[in-house]
């Protein structure tokens, strides 16, 4: 775990080293493009460290929990709402199929938006532009099913199981970034994971029927929303 971690943060500064030496040496002139590029790989580079630092948090137990009842629909609806200029930018559409009636959880707000957000970065970065996206939510037998689904590419099967270890990206054609603009930390979903674990609930990969990945999230409801 750790020799990956090093590897994952090795890569953006080596880019950082390599881009300040052709600056110091004249190589490339210090112009507008210069720094927006190193701007960009650090923010990579911090944006990494701050998941990894979650993650290592949430494998401690020591994530910040404060649990409160939460309206499941509205928060993701809020979470799709503010990404819609981005979605649009990449060319992807969404079908969000809200529950018939209000669906409640037991659960922390912030670390649930986070897991929504995280779904939704994992399909921005890793569906061909022109996708789709589809999102429902619904009661279920065991509480509340969240499903996520997106558009090719998919992700072989052998490699389902393994989408929520650190650094696993499954297959090297969903890590093409035609949409995204940026790389992966290959973290977003193991953190999702520990989300879900730690309101009580199960996550489960599939192959999508869009052609890409599908994500099938069970929570325990309030008693009300069952």
């Amino acid at each position: 775990w750790m020799a990956d971690a090093a590897h994952e943060l090795r890569t953006p500064l080596t880019v950082i080293q390599g881009e300040l030496e052709a600056l110091l040496d004249g190589v490339r002139p210090l112009d507008q493009a210069a720094i927006a590029s190193l701007h960009a790989e650090a923010t990579h580079l911090g944006a990494l460290i701050n998941e990894l630092r979650e993650l290592a948090l949430a494998d401690l137990g020591a994530l910040d929990y404060r649990m409160a009842e939460v309206a499941l629909a509205a928060l993701v609806d809020e979470c799709l709402a503010a990404n819609a200029g981005r979605l649009a930018q990449h060319g992807l559409t969404v079908d969000w199929r809200p529950p018939a009636r209000p669906v409640r959880v037991h659960g922390d707000a912030r670390r649930l938006r986070q897991l929504v957000e995280n779904l939704l970065e994992n399909s921005l970065r890793y569906t061909d532009r022109g996708g789709r996206i589809a999102v429902s939510l619904a009661t279920a037998p065991a509480g509340v099913r969240l499903d996520w689904q997106d558009s090719a590419p998919g992700v072989p099967d052998a490699m389902l199981g393994q989408l929520f270890e650190p650094f696993v990206r499954g297959d090297p054609a969903r890590g093409r970034d035609e949409a995204g603009g940026g790389r992966g930390s290959g973290l977003g979903l193991a953190i999702v994971r520990r989300i879900v674990q730690a309101h009580g609930g199960t996550i489960v990969a599939s192959s999508s029927a869009l052609g890409g990945l599908a994500l099938h999230i069970d929570l325990p409801a309030l008693p009300e929303a069952t």
